[in-house]
Order: C-alpha cells, then structure tokens, then sequence
C-alpha cells in the first residue's frame, strides 16, 4: 500500500460507535416554499429565514421527529 493510500485508509469515515450507532437518521424532504432569493430574481414571498423556518423545525426534532414524508410550512404534504 503507498503512503498516499496508506493516509487515505486512516481518515475515511468510519460508521458512528456507542450510542449513536444504533440511532437511524430522519430521512424526510422539504419544500420552503417561493423563498426571495437571487436565482428567481428577488420575487419570492417569503425571506430566507422564514423559509429556513420549516428544515430548522424539522432537523431539531431528533430521533422523535417523523421520518419518510415529504414536509412544507404548513407541515406534511401528501405523495
């Protein structure tokens, strides 16, 4: 193995030990609505932290949050 390999294999990531490693993460997708950003011009209704709000709310919740949905500001929206 050469040495760049060798430091390669060293920082890899590695799966999480001890009591994380039997959490499962929340997998959910978010939609922050029509967020006034650049890339549509300034004309969304909404500004950045409001549209933050909704992925803020849901990263925070933890293990407890829900999992598997698909989720707005007005909460889940259906497939």
């Amino acid at each position: 193995m050469t040495d760049a390999a060798a430091g390669a294999w060293r920082w890899s990531p590695r799966p999480p030990r001890g009591r994380w490693s039997r959490t499962p993460p929340n997998l959910v997708q978010v939609d922050p609505g029509y967020v006034d950003t650049e890339i549509n011009n300034h004309s969304g209704y909404l500004t950045v932290a409001q549209g933050a709000a909704v992925l803020v709310r849901l990263a925070t919740l933890g293990v407890v949050g829900p999992t598997g949905g698909f989720f707005s500001e007005d909460g889940p929206v259906p497939w």
